[in-house]
């Protein structure tokens, strides 16, 4: 079928909010089949992306350099410019000033359909200058819900047609990795985040590994900036357990077979958790209470089938007064958040003997 009109989505956002939102792309298709459609996103989310058989051209946007470089940005709004959509849609519930609505005011699109979120990352009064880059702003459903299930409710408002949910899925066949192969026991564990203060402690991640059999191997993952908690682990683990040390040195797409071979994934609150929901790998994440009930734990507006949970992430966590604090901690602190650092590895124990075998 020719295609006839052109579509740009815009998602800038992280790999897990990537991840996520990629439970909807099998609806999206079908109602957007009779358009070419253009991807803007996260270089990250690249690798992600082409797995996904939805897009026809992708677009990286490098965060760091958009945001740090005048000339890197200006190349970036020069090659946009030269192309004109039908239809521009940034699906995004918690845009910002500087990213999200900054690209869809330099764009050049027909229509252009956003949503009219909350403020996690924007100011009230930036929100009023942005809301007049749309066209259309779709009001979502003002319950709170966790971001799977306001994903689905912006896909009906968009198509007006009614969405079946359901768990993001990546389908993969095995790249080989070298120092990895498949074996019933290895352990992904994550021991870094995004801010290191939502990390629960290496130690803390020591003293559960303590209680592993010696028949486990542990396969380190991680970005470079976090090769210092390795390091600290290995140093001072003194068990023997064949650990494989692959913190900076995989690629996005490494990752996906290392997840798909292990038993389990265990790590703080980062893209590890959804990706293993992706391929169907159990997972067990340690999770404070910035955002909690947004991202994990993971909902739907209808039951978990039998087969879902056995993959679904076990979330553990601490609940205090303060929680949905959007990362504005109370406790002032240079160290770890106090709903994290509070949890003790015996519940992360329990909740790993609790795990499908």
């Amino acid at each position: 079928m020719k295609k006839t009109k052109r579509l740009v989505f815009i998602r800038t956002d992280e790999i897990g909010d990537f991840l996520i939102w990629s439970a909807c792309f099998n609806s999206l298709k079908r109602f957007y089949s009779s358009y070419e459609i253009h991807l803007v996103c996260n270089s990250l989310c690249v690798d992600i992306a082409n797995q996904f058989d939805i897009f026809d051209v992708i677009i990286p946007i490098h965060k760091k350099r958009f945001h740090s470089s005048t000339l890197y940005k200006l190349k970036m709004l020069f090659h946009l410019k030269k192309i004109k959509y039908d239809t521009l849609i940034c699906p995004i519930y918690s845009r910002n000033f500087s990213e999200t609505d900054y690209l869809t005011n330099h764009i050049r699109a027909q229509h252009k359909i956003g949503v009219n979120g909350d403020l996690a990352n924007i100011s009230e009064k930036d929100r009023l200058i942005t809301d007049s880059y749309y066209t259309k702003l779709l009001t979502l459903n003002s319950d709170f819900k966790m971001e799977l299930q306001r994903n689905f409710d912006f896909v009906e408002k968009l198509t007006q047609v009614p969405v079946s949910e359901t768990l993001p899925n990546l389908i993969w066949n095995f790249s080989e990795i070298k120092k990895v192969s498949r074996q019933k026991f290895q352990v992904v564990l994550g021991l870094g985040a995004s801010n290191l203060k939502r990390s629960w402690a290496v130690d803390s991640f020591l003293k559960l590994v303590s209680f592993f059999n010696s028949d486990v191997t542990l396969c380190l993952v991680g970005v470079s900036d976090e090769q210092h908690l390795a390091d600290y682990f290995i140093a001072n683990y003194k068990g023997d357990i064949e650990i494989i040390n692959l913190v900076g040195k995989t690629s996005i797409v490494d990752l996906f077979s290392i997840i798909k071979m292990s038993y389990c994934v265990i790590s703080n609150e980062t893209m590890f958790t959804h990706l293993a929901v992706c391929l169907k790998i159990p997972s067990v994440v340690i999770t404070g209470g910035g955002h909690f009930d947004r991202f994990i734990p993971y909902k739907l507006s209808r039951p978990f089938t039998n087969e879902e949970t056995l993959y679904l992430p076990v979330p553990i966590y601490r609940k205090l007064e303060c929680y949905n604090c959007n990362w504005n901690c109370i406790y002032p602190t240079d160290l770890i958040w106090p709903c994290i650092g509070q949890i003790p590895v015996s519940d992360v124990v329990q909740k790993l003997l609790n795990l499908p075998q």
